[in-house]
């Protein structure tokens, strides 16, 4: 369904950060796991998600269109990447690149297919609730649109070379990433959602590490009801549980807390962020 082959259908804004723009620990981290096979790490959070789902009510009470889980998670991850820029980076050949741009792409089924699809999402944080799901809805559309036309053999079959036996090597990560982000084949942020009537029984302790990398990737899981202290009272809440797997020579320890502030502070105002 995937070629490298298609014509390029958006620009790749990224920038190559300096040594100024790196502290020496985390250039001693880059160095440190160079040659490691699996340099990534991932945290786990509780999202209390029901002042966010409350706002939606708000804004469908005042005239505004029904809005789902989906969007809200989207639009919540990518307030809190634009807090934490440092979850928008990427590692190519040792040097650390920022991307100007958030793009999520919504893993998600095609329906009628049992093909999954990324549906990308250009900087949701900027968009309004019923904009980000809008560009879902269509999204989807055109995955099925897709879905229904059969590729090219010799497409299909450059593709599965690539993918198979690392051929994109020959031209380097970079390039790679490059080519298949401005095709829209690949997102910055990879994202997966289970919810409502599909969502899983488990939750994701370790996300696929794909040939071609990409950093973060995210399982969301629930909602789910969860006994919660609230004013010293056990109540019970509906929460999302999220995965986050990320590169280690980019974030730590610390990233990740700050990252998990940012949840906490956009669900607790969600008129803020969520229009």
């Amino acid at each position: 369904m995937h070629t490298f082959l298609k014509k390029a259908v958006k620009p790749l804004k990224m920038h190559k950060l300096d040594t100024s723009s790196v502290s020496p620990f985390r250039r001693e981290m880059v160095n440190l796991l160079a040659c490691s096979v699996d340099p990534f790490s991932t945290a786990m959070f509780q999202i209390d998600i029901e002042p966010c789902k409350q706002r939606a009510k708000e804004v469908r009470r005042a005239g505004g269109p029904r809005i789902t889980l989906t969007p809200i998670i989207v639009k919540l991850i990518a307030h809190a990447i634009a807090e934490n820029p440092v979850f928008n980076r990427m590692v190519f050949g040792g040097s650390i690149y920022q991307f100007e741009d958030i793009t999520i792409g919504n893993l998600s089924m095609i329906p009628g297919t049992d093909a999954v699809s990324y549906i990308m999402l250009e900087n949701p944080h900027l968009k309004t609730l019923d904009e980000v799901q809008q560009d879902l809805f269509n999204g989807i559309k055109e995955a099925q649109d897709r879905a229904s036309v059969q590729p090219h053999p010799l497409a299909s079959f450059f593709t599965n070379l690539c993918y198979r036996f690392g051929l994109y090597r020959l031209i380097g990560q970079k390039r790679t990433f490059a080519i298949g982000f401005r095709q829209g084949l690949l997102p910055s942020i990879s994202l997966s959602i289970h919810s409502y009537t599909a969502r899983s029984n488990f939750t994701m302790l370790k996300d696929i590490v794909p040939a071609i990398n990409i950093s973060p990737r995210m399982h969301v899981n629930g909602p789910i009801k969860k006994p919660v202290l609230e004013n010293d009272i056990l109540v019970s809440r509906e929460v999302l549980e999220l995965s986050l797997t990320a590169d280690h020579r980019i974030v730590d320890g610390n990233n990740f807390f700050a990252f998990g502030q940012s949840l906490e502070k956009i669900t607790s105002h969600p008129d803020q962020y969520f229009g």
